[in-house]
């Protein structure tokens, strides 16, 4: 493989990695505020708007990632 190849391969992995971590422990918080009775509909769009704007900041480091591989 080339080198551009291998460090395309290892931004994705990356991406896969953060992405999984990140919604997991977003997971996890939903979880332990649903089980303890502390969900609201103002928790809730806090969780959605933290998952919506994590997700994207790690899209965004993807994407630097693949213009610098790219340029070079």
């Amino acid at each position: 493989m080339k080198p551009t190849v291998k460090k395309a391969f290892f931004a994705f992995a990356v991406l896969i990695m953060s992405a999984g971590i990140y919604g997991g422990v977003i997971a996890l918080a939903n979880n332990y505020l649903r089980t303890h009775g502390m969900l609201t509909p103002t928790t809730k769009f806090i969780i959605g708007v933290a998952l919506a704007l994590g997700l994207i900041l790690i899209y965004r480091w993807f994407s630097r990632q693949l213009d610098k591989i790219s340029g070079q």
